[in-house]
């Protein structure tokens, strides 16, 4: 049996096939997720696994920007793992916001390299037709996506409550892209993040306050 493959069912829910890699990845992913809500560095690790796992996931059924974004994920898994235990305070660590300035910067960005993104993933069948054989699917919402999961992650890796305002949005599209590419138990994965960065923000902002109070004046 090729647990690689997405063809390779692990069970079927209303006539809906799950393949071992939806599977597998939903669990790992969804478990990191609750867990950088409480601000754990563990975190890290099953991310990792989660996103390897999510990378052959969404090759096969043609989100390039999203399997980019994977090996992205990777990078800045290994980078947030070791800063955090760097810090002193792997677990519970100091979080912070952004500055007005920081937050127009981070809009700007994600803007223009979504732009740039989506034209360059539009493109890929053209260029390199051997690795990808069909025409992307949803290619600038996908690519848009992939560019606010970056920067999302970038905050989140520096511990800035921001970056589950930019999950939140990234959730919500994925919630409607995912069901439209018919693989709806992703789909219904990211409800459940959708959730848990709400419930993140709450958390983060809470300690954040928390954290304030303590200091000396």
């Amino acid at each position: 049996m090729n647990f690689l493959s997405v063809q390779t069912i692990a069970f079927s829910v209303l006539d809906y096939d799950v393949s071992w890699l939806e599977l597998f990845g939903t669990i790992l992913n969804l478990w990191s997720v609750w867990l950088m809500t409480r601000n754990r560095v563990i975190t890290w690790p099953i991310g990792i696994l989660g996103v390897v796992v999510f990378m052959l996931l969404f090759w096969q059924i043609r989100l390039y920007a999203d399997f980019f974004e994977q090996i992205y994920y990777i990078v800045t898994g290994f980078w947030g793992w070791w800063l955090w235990h760097r810090s002193g305070a792997p677990d519970k660590g100091a979080i912070h916001r952004n500055t007005l300035s920081q937050n127009l910067a981070t809009v700007a960005v994600i803007v223009v390299f979504s732009l740039l993104a989506g034209w360059a993933t539009s493109n890929l069948h053209l260029w390199w037709p051997q690795l990808f054989p069909e025409a992307a699917s949803f290619a600038y919402l996908d690519a848009a996506t992939t560019i606010m999961s970056f920067g999302a992650q970038i905050l989140m890796v520096c511990r800035r409550v921001e970056c589950w305002l930019i999950w939140i949005a990234v959730d919500a599209i994925g919630i409607w892209l995912y069901w439209q590419k018919g693989v709806v138990f992703v789909s219904g994965l990211y409800s459940v993040f959708f959730i848990l960065a709400i419930f993140g923000l709450i958390n983060w902002m809470r300690q954040m306050r928390a954290m304030a109070a303590t200091e000396p004046s």
